[in-house]
């Protein structure tokens, strides 16, 4: 193949290309302006003199769009050809589609990451109140054991009385 046929089926793919995304601007913007105006497939069935599904066939891409049918749909929905082939909306409506899915995905990683941090928190939580349980067992095993050892003879527990004259406490005198 030469350069010369190679940079023509280059063309040919670019102008398939083109025309493809017209055609898909002229689905969409048939959509839109029929949205707009309050006509559903029904009512475009019968303005093209065609079946409800054949129009559904036509605005979804499985059939071709006939030069006719553009011509009779821009009629009944009052716009020209040249706003059924206008791209513009259509391109918003996909930045808005890309955008939309973009946030999706932040907030899906955004729910991820709380999961995460709640499941951490748990987490936490469970071992504080291990920790917490293990020290008040520990605490109330030590005071049995203080109060075991200072209740028998030669304990090493302080006594206070009461010294009347002196409204006050007084450490008793250690006992032998």
């Amino acid at each position: 193949m030469s350069a010369e046929e190679m940079a023509n089926t280059d063309d040919s793919l670019a102008d398939e290309r083109k025309a493809a995304y017209i055609e898909r601007a002229i689905r969409y913007n048939i959509q839109r302006y029929m949205d707009l105006v309050g006509m559903n497939q029904g009512d475009m069935a019968k303005v093209l003199h065609v079946s409800r599904g054949a129009v559904s066939q036509m605005l979804t891409g499985y059939s071709r769009l006939k030069f006719r049918q553009m011509y009779l749909a821009a009629q009944a929905l009052g716009v020209s050809i040249d706003d059924l082939m206008d791209p513009s909306y259509m391109a918003q409506a996909d930045e808005l589609a890309q955008k939309m899915f973009e946030i999706q995905t932040q907030a899906d990683e955004l729910t991820q990451k709380k999961f995460e941090i709640q499941t951490q928190a748990d987490e936490l939580t469970r071992k504080m109140s291990e920790n917490l349980h293990d020290t008040q067992q520990s605490a109330t095993s030590d005071s049995n054991e203080l109060a075991l050892s200072g209740a028998g003879a030669g304990g090493t527990q302080t006594r206070y009385f009461v010294m009347p004259e002196m409204n006050g406490l007084a450490l008793a005198p250690h006992e032998c």
